[in-house]
């Protein structure tokens, strides 16, 4: 019954791990001693009780103590030592339990019996399956081996396993017992090592949070100057290299050791056959092979590619399911009919590939190719950073902008067409959907149903296949998902209603609450259905009849359905047992839902409130399709399992049928031989492709580690960032569950950590505290079913192996986070500088809508001034500028003469600075920018306090920034609003402060430009005869223009008949003056073929004492020009021009006629009564005379002090951001 270990030979009667030990043992390794209860023990204890064995029989209790004895009583390892383990082709690693620091007779023979129960779990039988070995055929020895109270323990791999390269080892290391490495309690020390010549060629060293030390019997926290410290030194390493080289020689073949030092001497503990060398060379050439494909096709223009959602429901599609599936998913298939019904026009490329792609056997969206689902040359690409993060943002249109401003204007108006055809189809598609679609389809199931499939040839079968692939997927596919589409629009609608109206709450966690206000969906109605099977209030036949045709990854043809294997729905719903009625949950979530719908009411106007009521009522009744749509889609899916499953029936291959292409299947039905080998090729294939990791997005750079695990990433430590797709908070154990019917006995109030959920999986969700998915988003199975019955759920990419079964766990659903460990018990208010993430209350409010609109205005309004500007400042100033000054007079000028020109530009200033700040108020987001404004600094003055490469800084400072830019954007907008205003009222103060009128007396200048060629005289008269207006005595009334052209046509014609010079006088002389005569000529024609010159006419007059505005008229054939002369301080001034240079230059009043023979004309004053002395510019505003000190304020000054403190004090008064 029990053995030395030495003298373990006989696997049979020992086991695998028992052998391996005594071999090392005899050849003289450093291998702890002791003994072997040999598996006639463990098969006579079983026949003594007819099951397995609970506890140690009575004489072999008493062996087990006696050699126990002999040993000296010391602390053991009890180690069970099956014979399907540590053989050649499977090593069962980590299958059956070890138990270490066991002291004592009774705790040692407690710990045999623990042993042996070990060799019946789910886990073990799932393995033993895997390796086509039965439980009938193992027996389970048990080995007691001295403890090695080890100071630094660890496993070593002879080959690496990672990378298979034959000359490196693997040796993962931490402090204390090794059960902290080998059960993943820790994350240890990793080195790889050259065989050859012992050289680290990589090593990481880890956080070692914790330890396990021999007689402590749990775990410790390691020292701070521990934690992140080598655990093994140089000669350590080389001491485990050579060992690795012994063992390995001796045992003839790569080795997986797990070794322990103590006191400076190394210990083998044990030895198995690393089982997996062939297939880690399959993976690598599967990676090869991928990685040269991928390549290829970046070169092509394709990629880089993003995993699908579809992966969610479809994680490893077999070859007949993604040949149904692929075309589906294209353009000319279901899917791209149902983009076509809303408005999109798929690419050409997207109807004939697809946007859908394989890599090692997992859906990818083709990034390259996705934006044409959308229509040829789409103008936006995906944004690879935000997929890196969360990949479901793929199922978004692409955000990145890339081709011109027409491409983009014309993507906008599709997308708003888009809209628009939603909103129409939301009106009423799910009640033709209930009422006319899914009555037609179930008829036309019940009628395929009634074929009888083992009746038909060949030939029939396959029209059979076709048939109903074209029904299911072309026909009833695309409007099922309809409503698919219809509520994601609507739940994008009500969380930018949210965002819009409950800022100060997490807008995404309310939309979450409001949206499960309605019916429950078939899930929870089924889920509801099987707790009354499992507690025997109804059958399994009738919960089978509605719901049989349903199954864990039902969208892979291959999955057999709740029918094929009733037991296992039976199993799933024994967990639902002691849980709560799923009905009740959801009816509890809706009331929540109804009690913070009306909370919100309170706080919305009228019609914000009509806008709401509309939008839940639209989600309550479409987001129940997002399941109900899918039941009655895989009712038709499944018919077309049946006629699979009759294929391979008929060609004997069974559910092998499944690994070949629609092509392929239907080759062997007309052939009547199906490929066995292509078959079994395949099977094998995706055995490799199964373990292949794949990062969620793919790039060329991600291309030379493809197919690799990345070492875990612990720079979250404790507190793991997650990606919310149901809110709220939750704690509890983490259980880990890879399929639905796999899950032994989870009990209650735990998270369960899974890759991916279908509806198979809610009746694990009834008695679950939260969920971790590896995959989904936030209309995936998960997360619709966990808002229904109010569980938190988050997503993290490798949750199944960074998170340890059993662990506590805490599910932040709010701020988008798991924590663990320390993170759990941590003080409130203590802060990691080492953490970018921010709570939501912590963060300025994003960008309402209210603020897209206003900013829209303000840039249209800016637009819009920019060309009524051109137009006033370019046209001439009796267009447009002169009227706008002259309405201003209307206006201001009484005031002026109120209450002088200094308590105008008082009044004027004031009422801009009070109107700015009105219409900041009154058309920004005043009240969300406040916060925002508050809350950034707040972030700022924590950032302040923080290292500058701090990441908790950055992230603080990336919140805070833009907020500022929001508020500088609001603050133009009332300015784009009053921009006309504003600008015109500094012009109007610029004319008439910095160009007041000349005093009564002065003398006035006309200078008229008049046509060249005018041929009537021109007459200034005085409009008003009284008025004291008086001309020069030397200057005529009416003036004419010389008659330039008429006297130099005559004079060309007396050059043009005068005689030639005389023939006596020398021909050079007669060939000079006629040269001369036949250029003049020419020049005097080119002359007068143009206009003649302008001519200068001017009138000078003496202007009356009288102030005010004195009128004259130049009139010339019917036509006349006013010219009105302001004198005095009593009128406004006429509008003025600046002449930019020439004799004159400086401000004047120009006026210039649109038609007539004028020109322009100008008029010059002049003084006679100022002297240099008195040429000064007047004052305008002097507060410090009283004191002696004559300092001119000016206008501008004085504007920019009553206008500042009349901004702010109206910015405090009516509180604007």
């Amino acid at each position: 019954m029990i053995l030395r270990l030495r003298d373990a030979h006989d696997a049979r009667l020992v086991g695998g791990k028992a052998v391996n030990l005594a071999r090392l043992l005899n050849a003289g390794f450093a291998v702890p001693d002791g003994f072997v209860i040999t598996t006639r023990a463990f098969i006579a204890a079983i026949s003594a009780d007819a099951h397995l064995p609970t506890i140690v029989p009575t004489e072999l209790a008493a062996q087990i103590a006696d050699h126990y004895r002999t040993m000296g009583s010391p602390t053991v390892a009890v180690r069970s030592s099956a014979t399907a383990e540590d053989m050649a082709d499977a090593s069962m690693a980590g299958q059956y339990e070890t138990l270490l620091d066991i002291q004592g007779e009774d705790a040692v023979i407690a710990a045999v019996a623990h042993c042996w129960r070990s060799i019946d779990t789910p886990r073990t039988r799932s393995y033993l399956a895997s390796k086509n070995i039965t439980l009938s055929e193992v027996a389970m020895a048990v080995v007691v081996q001295r403890l090695v109270p080890a100071d630094v323990a660890g496993v070593l791999f002879t080959v690496n396993p990672r990378s298979g390269k034959a000359d490196e080892l693997l040796i993962e290391a931490s402090w204390g017992l090794g059960e902290a490495v080998v059960s993943g309690k820790v994350q240890p020390d990793t080195l790889v090592v050259e065989r050859t010549n012992g050289v680290v060629r990589h090593a990481v060293i880890a956080d070692k949070a914790i330890w396990i030390a021999a007689g402590a019997h749990s775990e410790n926290a390691v020292t701070a100057d521990r934690r992140r410290a080598p655990c093994l030194d140089a000669q350590q390493v080389d001491a485990l290299r050579r060992l690795g080289e012994q063992v390995e020689r001796h045992f003839g073949s790569p080795q997986d050791l797990e070794w322990a030092i103590h006191a400076g001497q190394l210990f083998v503990l044990q030895s198995r056959a690393i089982t997996t060398m062939g297939a880690i060379a399959a993976v690598q050439q599967r990676c090869a092979e991928e990685r040269a494909r991928l390549s290829a096709a970046l070169a092509d223009g394709r990629g880089p590619w993003v995993r699908h959602n579809l992966s969610e429901t479809l994680p490893q599609p077999t070859p007949l399911t993604w040949s149904l599936m692929g075309r589906f998913m294209s353009g000319d298939g279901g899917f791209g009919a149902l983009y076509r019904e809303i408005g999109f026009t798929p690419a050409p490329t997207v109807c004939s590939d697809g946007f859908l792609t394989l890599i090692a056997g997992r859906i990818h969206l083709d990034l390259a190719v996705g934006p044409g689902l959308f229509g040829a040359g789409y103008p936006f690409t995906y944004d690879q950073k935000l997929l890196r993060v969360n990949p479901d943002a793929a199922q978004d249109p692409p955000t990145i902008a890339h081709g011109g401003m027409g491409e983009r204007l014309a993507a906008a108006k599709l997308q708003a067409a888009v809209d628009a055809r939603i909103s129409t189809l939301a009106l009423d598609e799910d009640h033709r959907l209930s009422e006319q679609t899914i009555p037609a389809f179930t008829a036309w199931i019940a009628s395929e149903r009634a074929v009888a499939l083992p009746t038909l040839d060949h030939a029939a079968l396959l029209e059979c296949w076709q048939r109903r692939a074209h029904e299911v997927l072309d026909v009833f596919a695309p409007r099922s998902l309809m409503p698919s589409v219809i509520t994601a629009t609507l739940i994008a609608r009500l969380r930018a209603f949210t965002d819009q109206h409950c800022w100060d709450q997490d807008p995404v966690a309310l939309a979450e609450l409001l949206s499960a206000g309605g019916e429950a969906n078939c899930t929870v109605r089924a889920t509801a259905q099987l707790r009354e099977v499992a507690a025997g209030c109804l059958s399994m036949e009738a919960w089978l009849k509605d719901h049989g045709h349903r199954a864990p990854g039902e969208f892979d043809l291959a999955t057999p359905r709740w029918h094929e294997r009733p037991e296992q729905a039976l199993a799933l719903g024994a967990h639902l047992t002691g849980g709560a009625d799923p009905l009740t949950l959801h009816g509890e979530h809706v009331a929540a839902a109804k009690r913070a719908a009306s909370e919100l009411r309170l706080r919305l106007s009228p019609r914000d409130q009509r806008e709401l009521d509309i939008l839940l009522s639209q989600v309550h009744r479409y987001l129940r399709w997002r399941e109900d749509g899918k039941h009655w889609l895989m009712l038709g899916y499944e018919l077309l399992r049946t006629v699979a499953l009759e294929a391979g029936r008929r060609l004997n291959v069974g559910d092998g049928i499944f690994l070949l292409t629609a092509e392929e299947f239907s080759q062997a039905l007309a052939t009547g031989y199906a490929p066995r080998a292509l078959i079994e090729q395949r099977r094998a294939q995706r055995a490799v492709d199964a373990k292949l990791h794949l990062p969620a997005l793919i790039t060329v750079d991600d291309l030379p580690m493809l197919g690799q695990a990345p070492p875990p990433n612990h720079a979250g430590g404790d507190h793991l960032p997650a990606f919310v797709i149901s809110s709220g908070h939750c704690r509890g154990p983490a259980r880990i569950v890879l399929t639905p019917e796999s899950a032994g006995e989870l009990g209650s109030g735990y998270i369960l950590v899974c890759p991916s959920t279908d509806p198979s999986w809610t009746p694990l969700f009834i008695n679950a505290a939260g969920l971790v998915l590896e995959r989904g988003g936030a209309l995936s199975h998960g997360a619709v079913v966990a808002r229904e019955l109010g569980i938190s759920a988050v997503v993290m990419a490798d949750a199944t192996t960074l998170l340890r079964e059993g662990e506590l766990l805490m599910v932040d659903g709010n701020d988008g986070a798991i924590r663990r460990g320390a993170d759990l018990v941590a003080p409130a208010a203590a802060i990691d500088i080492t953490t970018a993430h921010l709570t939501r209350t912590q963060q300025p409010p994003p960008v309402s809508r209210r603020e897209r609109v206003s900013g829209r205005w303000r840039n249209l309004l800016l637009v819009m001034w920019a060309g009524i500007f051109a137009a006033i400042f370019l046209l001439p100033p009796d267009h447009l500028y002169a009227p706008i000054i002259r309405a201003f007079d209307a206006v201001l000028w009484p005031l002026v003469l109120a209450i002088g020109m200094p308590g105008v530009v008082a009044t004027v200033s004031v009422i801009m600075a009070v109107l700015v700040m009105v219409v900041q108020r009154v058309t920004t987001d005043n009240a969300r920018l406040l916060v925002a404004k508050d809350r950034a600094a707040r972030l700022r003055k924590e950032a302040i306090t923080l290292p500058k490469d701090s990441p908790r800084r950055a992230a603080l400072l990336s919140a805070a920034s833009p907020v500022q830019w929001r508020i500088m954007g609001a603050s133009f907008v009332p300015l784009a609003v009053l921009l006309g205003p504003m600008i015109m009222s500094v012009c109007w103060l610029m004319d008439r402060c910095d160009h007041p009128n000349d005093r009564p007396g002065v003398e006035a200048t006309l200078r008229m430009l008049v046509d060249g060629d005018a041929a009537v005289p021109i007459t200034l008269s005085v409009v008003d005869a009284d008025a004291g207006l008086r001309l020069d005595e030397q200057t005529p009334a009416t003036q004419s223009v010389p008659p330039i052209r008429a006297t130099l046509v005559q004079l060309r014609q007396r050059w043009a008949h005068s005689d030639p010079p005389a023939t006596d006088v020398a021909w050079d002389v007669r060939a000079a003056a006629a040269s001369a005569r036949a250029a003049t000529l020419a020049d005097l024609d080119a002359y007068l073929a143009g206009p003649i010159n302008a001519q200068l006419l001017v009138w000078r007059l003496t202007t009356p004492a009288v102030p005010g505005h004195h009128h004259l008229r130049l009139s010339c054939a019917g036509e006349s020009v006013e010219v009105t002369l302001a004198l005095g301080d009593t009128v406004p001034g006429e509008p003025l021009t600046f002449i930019p240079d020439g004799k004159f230059q400086g401000w004047h009043q120009l006026i210039r006629p649109a038609s007539g023979p004028i020109h322009e004309v100008l008029v010059v004053t002049s003084d006679p009564a100022q002297t240099t002395a008195s040429a000064a510019p007047p004052t305008f505003l002097q507060p410090l005379r009283a004191l002696g000190w004559h300092w001119d304020m000016g206008w501008i000054l004085f504007y920019l002090v009553t206008y500042l403190p009349a901004m702010f004090i109206a910015r405090w008064l009516l509180r604007v951001a």
